[in-house]
């Protein structure tokens, strides 16, 4: 199926059992990217996980859910986790689009191509992270932040800081959330292959 296709049938109207499914699907991967970016946030852990509902929402809800589920979070993630997040949407699109391609060919049925998946996703969300950061001038209050004035600190110029502060950290966050995503869908592999007609990609990764 080419790109045009994904689009076609992910934007297409969905009938009313499609629609309750993408609803709930938005709502519950919607609390996922909040919760987990409020956890890793306050924690200050290395990872960010506030794009695995966006992640889950795509593979179960098709494109249309995925976006609307990382714009939402990402706008509401404004007022509860980070101020910063609304500039950030831009990684959600990117990573619905790249999460469509890859599970219309199947990438979330091993492990293997899940953790690929996630290393593709990380690689692309640090260099379109990249210019947000330089724009906040380093201070976006995440894990990055430390690591971005240490290189500042040492003579690095601070855009290629600021790509190697990323390089690390977001191909590992991806990874897990690709990781998570497919241990997901295995663990509810009997279930899901009932209705997995209804939900998104989900029946090429079952």
């Amino acid at each position: 199926m080419n790109g045009n296709n994904i689009l076609n049938t992910s934007l297409v109207k969905p009938p009313k059992s499609k629609k309750l499914i993408q609803l709930i699907t938005l709502g519950v991967c919607t609390a996922i990217n909040l919760s987990a970016g409020l956890l890793t946030h306050y924690i200050q852990l290395p990872i960010f996980l506030d794009t695995l509902g966006t992640v889950l929402a795509t593979i179960f809800g098709g494109l249309f859910t995925g976006l609307v589920t990382g714009i939402f979070s990402s706008l509401v993630g404004w007022w509860i986790v980070n101020p910063v997040l609304p500039y950030y949407i831009g990684i959600h699109i990117v990573i619905v689009l790249c999460t469509a391609w890859l599970s219309d060919r199947g990438y979330f049925r091993t492990i293997g191509r899940s953790v690929l998946s996630g290393l593709f996703l990380g690689f692309l969300a640090a260099i379109v992270s990249a210019p947000i950061i330089i724009l906040f001038q380093g201070d976006t209050q995440t894990c990055t932040d430390p690591t971005t004035n240490f290189l500042v600190n040492q003579g690095v110029p601070f855009s290629i800081a600021v790509f190697l502060s990323n390089s690390v950290p977001e191909p590992f966050d991806k990874v897990a959330i690709c990781s998570i995503a497919f241990f997901i869908i295995k663990s509810l592999n009997v279930i899901l292959k009932k209705h997995s007609e209804n939900l998104g990609y989900l029946s090429k990764n079952v």
